[in-house]
């Protein structure tokens, strides 16, 4: 049996949903693997504030010996600039890679009073995961 070992570093989206259990959940249903999930998410932050957390989040990334790190970040106001959400995705990117796992780009969804964040938040993730080459699941 394979086994899986992922990270879901979030948000709100990510706790409230239970994104971890979901995902563990589909990813087992009628195959062959075992997924561990562990999540490190906080109410309305953004990427910067992850790698703000130095030590919790290198911590888990040295020592979780992760196949798979989910990011994901606050999109609900304030949230970060296309130019900052790329800027900071890029350095959290780097960090995973660093540590031996390989990230995936969550996109969060717009605020429903504030539909026409979608698309910009859609074309900011895109940009970030074609610049660093990395999967986007939107």
């Amino acid at each position: 049996m394979k086994k899986l070992r992922v990270l879901f570093i979030g948000n709100s989206h990510t706790y409230f949903n239970d994104s971890p259990t979901v995902f563990k959940n589909l990813a087992e249903a009628g195959q062959d693997v075992e997924v561990e999930v562990t999540m490190q998410a906080h109410h309305g932050v953004t990427y910067e504030w992850h790698l703000s957390q130095g030590a919790e989040l290198r911590y888990a990334l040295v020592h979780g010996n992760y196949d798979y790190v989910l990011l994901q970040q606050a999109a609900h106001s304030p949230c970060p600039d296309p130019e900052t959400t790329i800027k900071d995705g890029k350095k959290l990117i780097e960090l995973v890679r660093k540590c031996g796992s390989t990230p995936l780009i969550v996109l969060p969804w717009a605020e429903k009073r504030i539909p026409e964040h979608q698309a910009i938040m859609y074309n900011t993730y895109t940009t970030l995961a074609k610049e660093t080459g990395e999967k986007f699941s939107p």
